[in-house]
């Protein structure tokens, strides 16, 4: 079992956030460490206004999510990374090549 992962997605305002907040539901009882972060991120910034609505229609609280860039001690620091689509896990092999062997497509 993984005691960290890192869910990441273009802006880290829609998928990456909602994987994240929905992992750490998942596996709360796992004391798994899990956050999330984008490749393009626009720091700072809150989820997506229709992603937190679908979220919250599901019992999930994005409203204290902040957006974030992925950086390298990330890359390092995280056991497990899930992508989003394949064009993520490219960019973060292309510019983390020591993450190549811990990046999976979420749901792989």
């Amino acid at each position: 079992m993984f005691s960290s992962i890192l869910t990441v997605c273009t802006s880290n305002m829609c998928r990456g956030p909602l994987a994240e907040y929905r992992l750490k539901q998942l596996l709360e009882c796992l004391r798994v460490h899990i956050e999330s972060a984008g490749i393009h991120a626009l720091a700072s910034q809150p989820a997506d206004a229709s992603v937190q609505r679908v979220a919250k229609e599901n019992g999930i609280d994005l409203t204290s999510h902040k957006a974030r860039a992925v950086t390298r001690s990330m890359v390092q620091k995280y056991e497990m990374i899930l992508v989003m689509e394949t064009h993520d896990r490219r960019v973060l092999c292309e510019q983390f090549s020591m993450s190549k062997g811990k990046i999976f497509l979420l749901g792989q």
